[in-house]
């Protein structure tokens, strides 16, 4: 009796300790070069193995660095059995190195080394160097580095949001204040260094901002013009704009920050359209247009044209912007959107490679030999989706539980056209008929949704795509949660976009969502009123380069920030 009891209790503890170390796994390892010396500051990936059986805890992506002994550990943890793990780290000729990690149930750890099949080669010495001579708000910066082999590469960071790669530039600051200026040098043997130095300015420019935008005719409607603002001008990265104010002529206007608004006029007729921009530092400028609201059948000329998506090469055909009779279309300008330089001629149907898939906003201004100048903008959907028609939405939360759609960016081919939308909300309820480009829905509780867009064209296309989407109940957030507080970013780490989740305690908060890089340099910006409750904003993430990042919410309440890492 006393055997079965104690094999009984072995059992019982045996199963325990295998739970426990389902859940909770520590993995560690060395990397070392082939003749055994450590690799330091090298990057290991751990993950869930893709093929395991386990699904409960969703993806789990860890990087972790080496440290001088060229050793890296990380705990991986879920709320369910992880059955299997791999870890990664590159070979010197970049080459991914995978390791499948298994472990026996009686070990909560797990042992995964590598070996490079190269040597370390020397790379010599180098030491970052520069001086400065400022007059007013103008400053020298003169490269005084050193290294043992040939300077290859220097980068600046004037610690205004602006960079340089001249060898001795000369910069610019907007405003008075004290800016900490770094170079960074690269050998051609591979040798780094860095230095920072403060950098006082006294005197500062007068702010400069230029109040400016372009009205085009919706293509479909006459009497609805979209406006663009702050086409052609540029603001310094730290004087945004806070405020705009629209007044369209017609008796309405226009309150907020909204850049990019649409307005619908009752009847054709001219009308005086009014812009005020005003920044964070007090700039205040304004302007006035005067449009003119034509039919079309009388319109002296129209700017239209459509597009095929083939991958990020994209091709244009402006063929029926048309010129009245007896006229003829003399110029074509294309604005593309990415910040590329503009095609100016008289290009029918030009082609234009975008370097990552995304939304852009394209123009094209046309003039006829008799003067008639007309600009038309859309939305274009560069996209690596291969089919003859490409479903694609945003969505924005207007309410804790209320989500807005936009679908204005599917496409289809010039001789086709979407007939039919069809949307699943992702809480069993739907829109199966109709055409509906711009839903709203109203989710019961909050939670992570996956919602669908199905489309269908006129020639029989059809065509699906489904987002995770995040509605989050401020509610359940108690009032003594801090004034702004960063909740989630999703996912960790990221690839072409990343949706953030942003909590305030108030209403109509000015923000400025900005994502800066180790090394403080602004990336990308944009600003936004935030709402009370939980405010959620989808960033694009492609255009950035492999590597750790910073998210930062500005608000007059503080700096709240999150790392997340770019794969």
């Amino acid at each position: 009796m006393k055997k079965i009891f104690t094999l009984f209790f072995f059992l019982l503890f045996a199963s325990f300790t295998t739970n426990l170390f389902a859940n909770t796994v520590l993995v560690s390892g060395y990397v070392k070069y082939a003749n055994g010396n450590a690799v330091a500051n090298k990057a290991v990936t751990i993950s869930n193995d893709s093929i395991s059986p386990n699904t409960t805890c969703g993806p789990i992506v860890h990087v972790k660095y080496t440290n001088a002994n060229g050793y890296y550990s990380d705990t991986v943890s879920c709320n369910g059995n992880i059955t299997a793990l791999k870890v990664s780290t590159t070979d010197c000729n970049g080459t991914l190195i995978i390791n499948s990690v298994s472990y026996i149930p009686t070990s909560p750890s797990a042992v995964s080394n590598f070996t490079l099949s190269c040597n370390p080669t020397s790379i010599g010495t180098c030491t970052a160097n520069f001086t400065t001579s400022t007059a007013s708000n103008v400053v020298t910066f003169t490269n005084s580095s050193v290294t043992s082999s040939t300077l290859a590469a220097t980068v600046w960071s004037f610690g205004d949001g602006t960079t340089s790669t001249l060898a001795n530039p000369v910069h610019t600051y907007a405003f008075a204040g004290t800016y900490m200026a770094c170079l960074r040098i690269l050998s051609s043997t591979g040798c780094s260094d860095s230095l920072c130095k403060a950098v006082a300015i006294t005197v500062s420019n007068t702010p400069v901002c230029n109040a400016e935008f372009l009205a085009t005719r919706d293509s479909l409607n006459y009497k609805l013009f979209k406006f663009f603002a702050g086409v052609n001008t540029t603001y310094p990265n730290n004087d945004p704009v806070v405020e705009r104010k629209w007044k369209w002529g017609d008796g309405d206007s226009l309150l907020g920050n909204l850049q990019n608004p649409t307005h619908l006029y009752a009847a054709a007729g001219t009308y005086n359209v009014y812009l005020r921009v005003k920044t964070q530092s007090g700039c205040v400028s304004e302007l006035c247009k005067t449009i003119v609201i034509t039919n079309p059948a009388s319109a002296l000329c129209y700017a239209t044209f459509s597009y095929v998506p083939q991958s990020s090469l994209v091709t244009f055909n402006s063929s029926n912007s048309t010129a009245s009779t007896g006229d003829s279309i003399v110029y074509r300008k294309w604005v593309w959107g990415d910040s590329t330089a503009a095609l100016v001629g008289n290009t029918i149907a030009p082609q234009h490679q975008y370097a990552q898939p995304g939304f852009y906003t394209v123009c094209l201004t046309i003039k006829t030999a008799s003067g008639c100048e007309r600009t038309y903008c859309q939305y274009v959907t560069a996209t690596n989706v291969n089919s003859n028609c490409v479903p694609q939405f945003m969505y924005q939360r207007t309410a804790p539980k209320k989500v807005a759609f936009n679908s204005t960016m599917s496409w289809a081919p010039l001789n086709d056209s979407i007939i039919a939308r069809k949307w699943k909300f992702g809480d069993n309820t739907y829109i199966t008929s109709g055409n509906v480009v711009n839903p709203t829905h109203d989710y019961a509780s909050s939670g992570i949704y996956t919602v669908c867009l199905k489309i269908k064209t006129a020639l029989g296309c059809e065509n699906e795509v489904c987002k995770q989407i995040f509605v989050q109940d401020s509610t359940n957030i108690s009032p003594t949660s801090e004034p702004i507080r960063i909740v989630n970013l999703y996912p960790n780490p990221v690839t072409i976009q990343m949706t953030t989740l942003v909590f305030s305690a108030f209403n109509n908060v000015a923000a400025e969502l900005a994502i800066f890089d180790i090394y403080g340099v602004k990336k990308w910006s944009t600003n936004k009123t935030l709402m009370q409750g939980t405010n959620v904003t989808v960033i694009p993430t492609f255009m950035l380069a492999t590597g750790p990042y910073i998210f930062k919410v500005n608000t007059t309440y503080g700096i709240k920030s999150k790392n997340f890492f770019k794969l």
